[in-house]
């Protein structure tokens, strides 16, 4: 009586895994994620983790907890790290994620190391051909800012490591709505250690 509707992934040249995994519901425990990231076989594989792991970190605190508390962050941050790496964008989207109005993770981030891969990325981009180099580079910005709020040592590390000329030149090559939020520069005084704005 009713015709059967064939899969929109029937026309797909893709491995049986990867049919799968684009069919499937995507799991949204933390710990069955992990798994995904750090034994994935596929970059398609890892990178659902990954913009999973985001999606639950944007839903609030309890979900940024279970996150942390499964031992994602280390191996987000080691995903990043990996000079081979072709999720270095969905890397910086989760921990951008998992930083926001959480110290919490913040600090987890920088004691997994995660703020000189997050560097490099904004200062050098991720390989990819510039449309692309340029949203790795805006989502190492927003992760850095999300990482920079209320904490000193992530601030100095990103003055250390010369990387406001990278952050300005980056918001400065935006669309003049872009640029509408004023820039206000902070001057860095050893002597006190503070951090001021001008």
């Amino acid at each position: 009586m009713f015709a059967t509707r064939a899969s929109h992934l029937d026309g797909i040249d893709a491995p049986d895994p990867i049919k799968m995994l684009l069919t499937t519901s995507a799991p949204t425990s933390p710990e069955i994620l992990l798994q995904r990231l750090t034994k994935g076989l596929t970059a398609v594989e890892k990178g659902l983790a990954l913009n999973t792991f985001a999606s639950l970190a944007r839903k609030g605190t309890k979900q940024k907890a279970a996150i942390r508390e499964a031992g994602a962050i280390p191996s987000i941050v080691k995903e990043i790290s990996d000079p081979k790496s072709v999720l270095k964008v969905e890397c910086a989207r989760a921990l951008a994620n998992l930083a926001f109005d959480c110290p919490e993770n913040r600090l987890a981030i920088l004691r997994a190391r995660g703020i000189k891969p997050l560097i490099e990325l904004l200062k050098y981009g991720d390989g990819a051909p510039p449309t692309a180099n340029s949203s790795a580079k805006q989502m190492a910005c927003v992760a850095l800012g999300n990482l920079s709020v209320g904490n000193l040592e992530v601030q100095l590390e990103i003055i250390d490591a010369n990387a406001l000329a990278f952050i300005v030149e980056l918001v400065w090559s935006g669309s003049s709505a872009e640029r509408q939020v004023p820039l206000q520069p902070h001057r860095y005084q050893r002597s006190t250690g503070e951090c001021r704005r001008r």
